[in-house]
Order: C-alpha cells, then structure tokens, then sequence
C-alpha cells in the first residue's frame, strides 16, 4: 500500500513538473522578447508588482527616512518638524496613521493597502500610456513633429 502512495505522488508530481515545464516554455519567449524590446517598461512592471505584493519593502525605509520609527517620532526629522506644525495629532489621522504603521500597529495595514492600491493605479497608468504609445504608431504617427 505504501508503494502504490509513493509512486501515485511521484506520478502527480512528475506529471505536475512536466506540465509547468511545458508552460514555462511557451511563455517565457514572448516574454523575454518583450523585456529585450521595452526595458523600461519591464522595469516599471517588475517594480509595480513587486510594491503590490510587498508593499514594506518601500514602506518602513520611507517611514524611517521621514522619522517614523518604531519607538515613535525621531527627534529633528521632517515627521518631528511635521508634528511641531500641526500641534496635537489627532487620533486616526494621517500623521497617527503614519506613526502606527512604523510602531507596526493597525497604521501598517492601511499604509501597506495604500501603497499597493498606488502601485495598482501606477500600472494601470503603465498599461495605458503604452497602449496609448502602440496605437499612434500602428496609426503612423512617431510621437514627432513634423
């Protein structure tokens, strides 16, 4: 019984591999092509998709270097200075909101949204600008003046 289990899911998981394998190869031309033709914009691609999915990658160094740390403000930062303008900090605001995502309480779940939801809309931004780019030189247009 224990030979029939062990080959079964050294089956699967060949049969699993073989097909991934398969996939990879008919993907991975086009998308090379593409990376070679546009690296800028491949660049943009990979950074929005990276922001989206690990949004503290860009999070706790921004925070840090505005002065938000995880014992709270630092003391001559731009947050520091930010704080002496606005008087008290209202509980939930913007300011509080900031100073929580660095102490790692519920700031950081907001702040992590907002900077995926900005990288979602960055993309978005990517994708229409090069369709955009597409359709005016399928129409014959360069970009230039003429």
């Amino acid at each position: 019984m224990g030979n029939q289990i062990s080959s079964f899911v050294e089956d699967a998981f060949n049969r699993i591999k073989d097909k991934a394998i398969a996939v990879l190869r008919s993907i991975l031309p086009p998308v090379v092509q593409y990376a070679v033709q546009h690296p800028i914009q491949t660049v943009t691609h990979i950074a929005c998709a990276t922001l989206f999915l690990v949004p503290s990658l860009i999070v706790a160094p921004v925070l840090s270097i505005l002065g938000f740390t995880s014992v709270g403000v630092a003391t001559g930062t731009i947050a520091a200075g930010v704080q002496s303008i606005i008087g008290p900090v209202m509980a939930g605001g913007m300011f509080a909101t900031l100073t929580s995502a660095a102490m790692g309480g519920y700031g950081a779940a907001t702040v992590a949204g907002v900077v995926s939801g900005a990288a979602v809309v960055a993309e978005g931004i990517n994708v229409a600008v090069e369709a955009a780019n597409e359709a005016n030189w399928d129409n014959g247009d360069s970009g230039g003046e003429e």
